[in-house]
């Protein structure tokens, strides 16, 4: 038994050793380290590290009076070393204009060199209800969190790749990883990082350009004291204390320890490393330790999460069933407000607990005594100390997971087995949440819809300029231009496009794309087509009424008079709507917009939010509006925000609907409200670094925003949808990168009917997430993290199974990065080939060269 036990760890370590990216250390003495958000709090503290280190260090912040006193602080500290370090300071806001930015980065590396280290603070917080929120608060989250990110990632890459050195690192944040009750706004901007994050690690790998991420807890900061003490609702208070309060300078010294080591992830304190653990999902890793740590304790954490969130829905029903006024200045006093934090935590105990007795029994049965138990402080299965359970939690349940994989005794389990069983399925269904089964027949349905034609115009330019590489920029405008005036006629439901995207697209053609010869441009004109429409067709088919909301009056007048010959069918009275809702149109019409859909059809009890679409390129060759568009489409016109993109030619269908439907919902006590993300919401991979971010984000909101409504009997889900049979998935697939291309093709291809039909089942089932085929499957087992579930066996499912397949994760991640070194290195070659021949047609011209010499 011990031999085959000790083979099995030493397969799985093998494994892990073969298949992991391998971890790079970096040397940061005289590196050049840019950090935003450096004047204070983490940003402060990690430019102290750095000096430390002996890097030269830019600090970049909005308030120039803080700049000051930083440096000055810093420069203190690096004269005090006696190496020459430099520290310069720049007032800059980061959310706003890039071609500015991009002009400081300049001057930046013209000033103190080339950025060797990238360090992504810069960010803030607000905290709040959702119903509560400004409107302004999502779209300033994401410009706050995520585009502070993106436009200084965006002006070093370059040079990262030429030198083919650099690292770049993003300051997440505990609620990137666990979204919480007031967290709805914070928490999206910060999956949006990881999701960013995720998928920018697998471009740049080639490259030797580390990413890493960081997930602090609370911090004690100026900005963290500010709202804790004065606006932050004490159900947040009590939520947050689950976690603790660490010191910035701890964070930054554990964050630039990990840089050096070459980690993905850094993680503050216990709770902190088992959220690290439990979240894990899909996220690459580097360290082969702390993969195996994966492996053996994804499952326990996850049911301890699980026990976790079955408590904060606990509270948040309490809050809300009281009437407390959640908003109170004064903190709680005394150790009683605590009470429950500790019992949860308690809970946790007493099931490691029970899982060392286990072991005890287990080796007591087969009549050996441990030979590690000297090893820790435990004695005939009983702890003398809280210190002693945590010392042993580790080896433990890594002992106990392997222990009964490779036992051939499993029939003769002892009867402290069945109870440990016992008491662990009863934590699970005392804290999960009761699945109600949502009756759909004569509920009225809105579906948001995204056309086709805007699905497909969106990559219109991308894929003109593959067709003509070897034209000039005079051909391609022209070819621009004859699009433009197919759809003036309506032969194309395409609007010109911004000047920079086209010059963007123009450069693009001369160095990097494949001819296609003759290639002919079929862009479908189509409707309101996929996914939305036959979400629409289900729920007509099981009683629904159903109004759908677009932009094209005549796909929406002919999607409407089909769903309608289906319903009439049925012989059941039931009605389809269609409202046309122009892109300029502000809340107030919005607005309106719904009031009329209810007041002709009743309150609106489901709400599908399904208009998106996206795009496929490397990180460096997508224009920045790229990522701003994909995160208002994908994100902000799901949740609650109108913004007026700068793409014209994106007919999207910007509705608040989310803000809209919810007071309503709330005072009924009934709904639900369903959010279709995508598997790239779950995975990101190489090429959707501006799309897997906004479907990261709907996760992060959907997961804070059932916390809420969860006491009116609000259900939330999410479907993650793999690759879809649609024409924008044609399109898409046209122009999609090759390294995406093979990457996706191992989840298969599926038709919307089958979405549409898993979708709405779930819906009716209760259930939180959908997932489609056995790859979505294992997929929403990996990575529930610390999502909500509401069904008993899908959660102990994950329970058992999130181990494992974080184990197969990281084979398939291996297998992912071996196919972006492959296509790149392919590349490399092709390209040295080329300028090879290009040297060899002037033979002429360089013999006359080395004779002048």
């Amino acid at each position: 038994m011990p031999l085959s036990f000790l083979m099995l760890i030493l397969v799985v370590f093998v494994l892990l050793y073969f298949t992991l990216p391998k971890r790079r250390k970096i040397d940061l003495n005289m590196k050049h380290v840019v950090v935003t958000g450096g004047s204070k709090g983490i940003g402060r503290e990690l430019a102290f590290c750095f000096i430390e280190k002996g890097c030269n260090v830019s600090i970049i912040a909005r308030n120039e009076a803080d700049l000051k006193k930083a440096h000055r602080d810093l420069q203190c500290a690096a004269d005090s070393r006696g190496q020459q370090q430099k520290v310069l300071w720049y007032s800059l806001d980061l959310s706003r204009n890039f071609d500015e930015i991009k002009d400081v980065f300049d001057r930046i590396e013209h000033e103190l060199g080339p950025i060797h280290v990238l360090i992504n603070n810069a960010g803030t917080i607000v905290q709040g209800a959702f119903d509560d929120l400004p409107l302004s608060a999502f779209e300033d989250q994401i410009s706050l969190n995520y585009y502070t990110a993106v436009y200084p990632t965006r002006c070093v890459i370059s040079g990262m790749k030429d030198r083919g050195f650099g690292h770049i690192s993003f300051v997440s944040s505990a609620a990137g990883q666990f979204a919480i009750w007031g967290y709805s706004s914070y928490s999206a901007s910060k999956f949006a990082l990881r999701g960013l994050a995720d998928a920018l690690q697998m471009e740049l790998l080639p490259y030797n350009i580390s990413v890493s991420i960081l997930c602090p807890p609370n911090t004690d900061t100026d900005v963290f004291k500010s709202f804790h003490t004065t606006t932050m609702p004490v159900i947040m208070r009590k939520m947050t204390a689950v976690a603790g309060i660490v010191s910035p300078e701890e964070v930054a010294r554990a964050h630039v320890t990990d840089i050096e080591n070459g980690n993905y992830l850094t993680t503050n304190g216990l709770m902190g490393w088992f959220l690290g653990v439990g979240t894990a999902g899909s996220s690459p890793e580097k360290s082969t330790l702390q993969a195996f740590a994966q492996i053996a304790l994804a499952g326990p954490v996850r049911g301890a999460l699980l026990v976790i969130i079955g408590y904060f829905n606990a509270l948040s029903k309490s809050y809300a069933l009281s009437g407390k006024n959640q908003r109170e200045t004064v903190p709680p006093s005394g150790c009683s407000d605590y009470y429950e934090e500790l019992l949860v935590f308690a809970y946790f105990l007493v099931t490691v607990v029970y899982l060392d007795s286990f072991i005890e029994l287990f080796d007591r049965f087969y009549g050996r005594r441990r030979k590690y138990a000297d090893d820790f402080p435990v004695k005939d299965g009983r702890h003398g100390r809280f210190v002693d359970v945590l010392i042993c939690l580790n080896f433990h349940l890594i002992f106990l997971r392997f222990r009964l994989m490779v036992s051939p005794w499993l029939a003769l389990i002892p009867v402290g087995v069945l109870i440990v069983t016992l008491i662990l399925f009863l934590v699970l269904y005392f804290s999960t949440p009761s699945r109600k089964n949502f009756l759909l027949n004569k509920k009225h349905a809105v579906v948001t819809v995204w056309s086709s034609a805007s699905a497909t115009a969106f990559q219109s330019l991308s894929l003109i300029a593959k067709a003509f590489r070897h034209a000039n920029i005079t051909s391609v405008l022209e070819c621009i231009n004859v699009l433009y005036e197919q759809s003036q006629k309506g032969t194309r439901k395409i609007s010109q496009g911004s000047r920079s995207a086209e010059r963007h697209y123009v450069d693009l053609l001369k160095d990097r794309l494949v001819p296609w010869g003759n290639a002919h441009l079929d862009l479908p004109a189509g409707g309101s087509k996929g996914i939305g429409k036959q979400l629409a067709h289900s729920l007509i088919s099981r009683g629904c009424n159903v109004s759908i909301i677009a932009r094209n009056e005549k796909d929406l007048k002919a999607a409407c008079e089909d769903l309608q010959v289906a319903a009439d069918q049925r012989c059941q009275q039931q009605k389809v709507r269609c409202y046309s809702l122009d892109l300029v149109k502000g809340f107030t019409e919005v607005e309106a917009v719904i009031r009329r859909v209810e007041a002709e059809l009743g309150p609106v009890e489901v709400l599908i939010n399904n208009a998106g679409t996206s795009v496929q390129a490397p990180f460096h060759e997508q224009p920045i509006t790229d990522f701003e568009n994909q995160m208002k489409v994908n994100y902000l016109s799901a949740v609650c925000f109108f913004i007026n993109v700068e793409y014209k030619f994106v007919n999207s269908i910007k509705v608040y609907a989310t803000r809209c439907v919810v007071p309503g919902m709330m005072s009924r006590r009934s709904g639900h409200i369903s959010f279709v993300s995508s598997a790239a919401g779950q995975c990101a991979i190489y090429g959707y670094t501006a799309y897997a971010p906004a479907k990261f984000a709907l996760r992060g909101f959907a997961d804070a925003l059932q916390m809420e409504l969860s006491p009116y009997n609000i259900n939330i889900s999410l479907l993650y949808p793999p690759n879809t049979d649609t024409e924008g998935f044609k399109v898409e697939s046209a122009t999609m990168p090759e390294e995406t291309r093979l990457i996706s093709e191992a989840a298969g291809l599926f038709s919307p009917e089958h979405v549409a039909e898993a979708h709405v089942k779930d819906i009716e089932g209760g259930h939180y997430a959908t997932s489609i085929g056995l790859d979505g499957w294992m997929l929403s087992v990996l990575t529930a993290g610390a999502s909500p579930e509401r069904n008993m066996l899908r959660a102990v499912t994950q329970v058992i199974l999130a181990g494992l397949f974080r184990g197969i994760m990281l084979i398939y991640i291996g297998y992912f990065y071996g196919i972006v070194k492959k296509c790149y290195r392919r590349r490399k070659s092709e390209k040295e080939t080329q300028l090879s021949e290009q040297a060899s047609w002037f033979p002429v011209a360089n013999e006359s060269n080395k004779k002048s010499d």
